[in-house]
């Protein structure tokens, strides 16, 4: 009886937490995903684009002229007032430019410029005129408190009031105004793409050519009140100011040398010979006429020495090759003999020969 072994109650949990478990997996997960929006090609962001432009053409009509625009129009006009204040009567532009970014989107660098600027400009000009910055906003009516509705619908509008209450509980007023000139200047910068460098060399040049103006008109001033003739200043050229200083050339008379020697004709007369000047004599009519002269003496010469058997020194041409320090004689003629018919040439008697 001692050898059974009483049955274990371990088994039974387990089977509850495999349950527990199973029952956890089999719940639904619950996964939030934010909608994407469809990406559009180049004809959709046209045709919205075009709508733009005929909504702000438009609503030029409704703010611009006075019209009532129907209850469509008119409902639009007054949600842009109470939003924006002042700054809806800017709608028909900014609805203008956005039209034609879209249209001209293809052949634009970059479109991301353009947004930005656009928010800043408007978000700078909400906040000058809800909070009156550098005099912008109508004077009636006055100001008392904030999120007054006769107040911002004349200025800027709701998103405009709470900026500027946000601006003035964070930084004061004069914080306010340091955040609307940084706004503005930060849209302006965006939508023309200038650079603080190239307003500083802009603004130089522009300074540059008023004092250059401004001497020009008063020397003539002066010229025309003391009665003298003005002077002329001719703008610098700026290429001559980094250019170097040329040594000036010494007033000598320069010296020339030859750099070759003319040869002599070849008829052997030289072209200033005296007796080209003189005049031919007549001719003769019993004398002997002599031969024309060949146009080339020198090569007739050396034909005819040839011919005659002479060498250039004019000696006779032996058949034998002869020197000059040597008493060539002929051996006798018992000692030449003459070579068979079949005899071989020594190559290498030619050899030690040569």
């Amino acid at each position: 009886m001692a050898s059974r072994r009483t049955p274990t109650k371990s088994r039974r949990p387990a089977k509850k937490r495999a349950k527990k478990r199973r029952s956890r997996s089999q719940l639904p997960q619950i996964s939030l995903r934010i909608p994407r929006m469809p990406e559009l090609e180049q004809r959709h962001l046209d045709v919205i684009g075009l709508g733009l432009v005929a909504l702000a053409a438009f609503f030029a009509f409704v703010f611009y002229l006075g019209w009532d625009g129907g209850k469509v129009g008119g409902a639009f006009a007054d949600a842009f007032r109470f939003l924006l204040g002042g700054v809806a009567y800017l709608m028909p532009v900014v609805l203008l430019a956005t039209g034609t970014v879209l249209v001209l989107r293809p052949m634009l660098p970059s479109v991301k410029p353009f947004k930005a600027g656009g928010v800043c400009l408007i978000l700078a000009l909400m906040l000058g005129l809800a909070g009156g910055l550098f005099g912008l906003g109508p004077d009636d009516p006055a100001r008392h408190g904030f999120m007054h509705a006769g107040y911002f619908r004349h200025h800027g509008g709701v998103f405009g009031e709470a900026a500027y209450w946000i601006a003035k509980t964070l930084v004061q007023r004069f914080g306010a105004y340091i955040v609307f000139v940084f706004l503005l200047t930060a849209g302006v910068m965006l939508l023309t793409g200038a650079s603080v460098a190239g307003v500083v060399r802009g603004t130089r040049a522009g300074v540059a050519s008023t004092t250059r103006r401004v001497r020009q008109s008063t020397s003539e001033f002066a010229a025309l009140v003391t009665g003298r003739s003005p002077r002329e200043h001719a703008p610098p050229d700026p290429a001559e100011r980094y250019e170097r200083p040329r040594a000036r050339a010494p007033e000598v008379e320069p010296l020339v040398r030859a750099t070759h020697v003319e040869a002599p004709a070849l008829d052997g007369r030289a072209d200033d010979d005296p007796a080209d000047d003189q005049p031919e004599p007549q001719a003769v009519p019993n004398a002997r006429a002599e031969p024309p002269r060949a146009p080339f003496p020198r090569a007739e010469r050396a034909a005819a020495e040839v011919e005659a058997g002479l060498t250039p020194q004019g000696n006779r041409r032996s058949e034998v090759t002869e020197a000059d320090d040597v008493d060539y004689k002929l051996p006798k003629p018992s000692l030449l003999t003459r070579s068979k018919s079949g005899a071989k040439v020594d190559t290498a008697a030619q050899e030690r020969t040569a």
